[in-house]
């Protein structure tokens, strides 16, 4: 477990939930421009960073009887036109 982890269990005795949240884009363009490069970019942070990282605070559930574990990948919080597909 983290740090982070064990400093949220220390002071308030439990941890009932995480909130993984990551998200990049490329730059605007149009989807036919992205390359791969770009794209598995996106795709390793979006997407793929959520496992390690839900696998280590995960760890802290078991003990407990569950907890849940909140997966966002955006970068939709503010609007940017043309970055949608």
């Amino acid at each position: 477990m983290s740090a982070c982890v064990d400093a949220a269990i220390s002071a308030f005795g439990s941890l009932d939930i995480v909130v993984n949240n990551a998200g990049v884009s490329h730059r605007n363009q149009p989807m036919l421009d992205v390359s791969e490069e770009e794209f598995d970019r996106v795709f390793a942070v979006n997407v793929k960073s959520h496992l390690p990282h839900g696998q280590g605070r995960g760890a802290a559930f078991p003990g407990r009887g569950g907890g849940v574990i909140l997966n966002i990948g955006s970068t939709a919080a503010s609007a940017r036109p043309g970055l949608a597909w």
